[in-house]
């Protein structure tokens, strides 16, 4: 069932008050009213969205739309669905792993084929993006927003097996890493919070590849992020078509090489000229 408009209004007011008993006894009653986390979710993201659109206004400061996230994330923390992450996780092995054997496989052949004439791009799925293939991008968002202990022993695995993976790639033969990193884009998710989040996983991760590595967004915007991107240790960042390339040179500044811009979708309409 979804929250009132008289619940999310008398919720928004506690929020508003900076009142976190009065609004966790609102979150309570509801709770006990419905038994569902959904509900829940509805009353924090109606209450949030009419504070924000009230900030945007300029009828509410910052230090209360701030505070009212701050309480919504302390109450959800305690209703949430948890997301198990098992403790008993290990990181995958390449060799016990057919696919990895297979695309090692192929990158052997390619050199053995292309010698040093042609470079070799290998690819991995970075830490901070992985889990969205390996459990769902909304139960991920949980994790990501509510669960910092299970995202910190999540990025554990996924930076080890990424590491592993793109060095078996380099030693097979690859000339450098695709690095593809969707969720570092403030497409999909805040610039803050890859901040305070993926960042420090793509530091680590990049800083442990054994060759050069090259940043993807997936097509996602780069630009808000770029300076971030050139600190983990990227070699190249793929920009997207809604980027302003010149812009994107001038923060890259020689540090990085910039790789796109290129509307994959338009071009097959495009002419010879063009």
């Amino acid at each position: 069932m979804e929250a009132a408009n008289s619940q999310i209004d008398e919720f928004q007011e506690a929020l508003l008050q900076i009142d976190r008993v009065r609004a966790a006894e609102i979150f309570e009653n509801i709770y006990l009213t419905y038994r569902n986390f959904e509900t829940l979710e509805q009353l924090t993201m109606g209450a949030l969205e009419r504070i924000g659109a009230g900030w945007e206004k300029g009828q509410l400061s910052l230090s209360q739309v701030y505070m009212s996230g701050v309480i919504c994330e302390e109450l959800i923390e305690k209703y949430v669905p948890k997301e198990r992450v098992s403790d008993k996780m290990e990181v995958p092995t390449i060799k016990n792993t057919a696919g990895c054997l297979k695309g090692l496989e192929i990158i052997e052949k390619l050199k053995k084929a292309v010698k040093k004439e042609t470079p070799i791009i290998g690819g991995v799925t970075a830490p901070f993006s992985l889990p969205v293939m390996q459990m769902g991008f909304e139960k991920y968002l949980k994790l990501i927003y509510f669960r910092k202990d299970a995202f910190n022993h999540l990025m554990k695995i996924n930076e080890a097996f990424c590491v592993d993976w793109a060095n078996a790639q380099l030693e097979a033969g690859a000339t450098a890493i695709g690095y593809a990193n969707p969720l570092a884009s403030p497409n999909i998710i805040e610039r803050e919070t890859y901040i305070s989040r993926g960042f420090e996983v793509d530091k680590r991760t990049i800083a442990r590849i054994k060759g050069p590595v090259a940043t993807k967004l997936a097509s996602g915007i780069a630009l808000p992020v770029m300076k971030e991107l050139i600190e983990t240790g990227t070699k190249a960042v793929n920009v997207s078509v809604e980027d302003d390339i010149v812009e994107a040179k001038k923060i890259a500044e020689k540090k990085v090489a910039i790789i796109g811009n290129l509307n994959a979708v338009d071009m097959i309409n495009w002419d010879k000229e063009k």
